[in-house]
């Protein structure tokens, strides 16, 4: 993958990608876009090169990740990203203005240390955070009809986007997602063995899973369910829904 750009004082104001044997333009997420953003870049023009990676598929995956990166600036009042399309006569005379002023334009591979990328992420979407309805680049969602209450979402975050916290209606425990760090990582989604999450993108953040508390009438151990859950009946913590789950073992002697 290469990029290509052209400077005016301290404004990035076009980056061109392209795919490469190096890299497809697949490959690129809302870090990388954030970090080119924080960088300077205002508009980003996607050159149409034969990929065998992704067919052309490339380019719609860009045109994707910059419409909703500028959905995500619009909502904080930050100047926005524009996506343009190049076709071989506009990339022409891209590349004619390149050779006429060779001072302004540089041409290097996209490369972004992983430990930055984040972090350039973090900064924008931090910006305007606590406002209702702004969407983050990756957003962790529980389905309250699947999810069992294990926390093992809440374990398994290397970001603690996923937090077991006090319930802000008064009394009991919630599940509260905060998707300013979030990595997009996905191993909440991994983990969990109900099947109950799932990563958003471009998506305003989760209210809060309110939890209740109850005592599993098999075993006696004191279990979480969300609330929409646990109105319906009280039923057996999943330790002791897997062990009745099991098939019967058969002891020869």
């Amino acid at each position: 993958m290469f990029r290509a750009s052209r400077k005016a004082g301290n404004i990035t104001r076009e980056t061109i990608l392209s795919c490469r044997p190096s890299g497809c333009l697949r490959d690129l997420t809302p870090e990388n876009i954030a970090a080119l953003y924080l960088d300077g870049t205002r508009r980003i023009g996607c050159a149409d090169v034969s990929c065998p990676a992704c067919a052309g598929a490339g380019r719609a995956h860009l045109e994707d990740l910059c419409e909703g990166f500028d959905a995500l600036l619009a909502a904080r009042g930050l100047p926005g990203l524009e996506f343009v399309g190049l076709d071989p006569a506009a990339l022409g005379a891209w590349r004619r203005r390149r050779r006429e002023a060779p001072a302004d334009m540089g041409r290097r591979r996209l490369f972004v240390p992983p430990e930055d990328t984040p972090t350039a992420l973090r900064r924008l979407q931090a910006k305007g955070a606590q406002r209702p309805g702004v969407p983050f680049a990756h957003v962790p969602v529980i389905d309250a009809e699947r999810c069992s209450g294990c926390s093992a979402c809440v374990r398994v975050c290397p970001e603690g986007v996923i937090s077991l916290a006090d319930s802000l209606e008064g009394g009991g425990a919630a599940y509260r997602v905060r998707p300013t760090r979030c990595c997009g990582c996905a191993l909440c989604v991994d983990v969990c063995p109900e099947s109950a999450l799932r990563l958003d993108r471009f998506a305003p953040a989760p209210v809060d899973l309110q939890l209740a508390h109850s005592i599993c009438p098999s075993c006696g151990a004191d279990k979480l369910d969300p609330v929409a859950k646990a109105t319906d009946g009280v039923g057996p913590c999943r330790v002791c829904r897997a062990v009745r789950s099991r098939p019967p073992v058969l002891v020869m002697r």
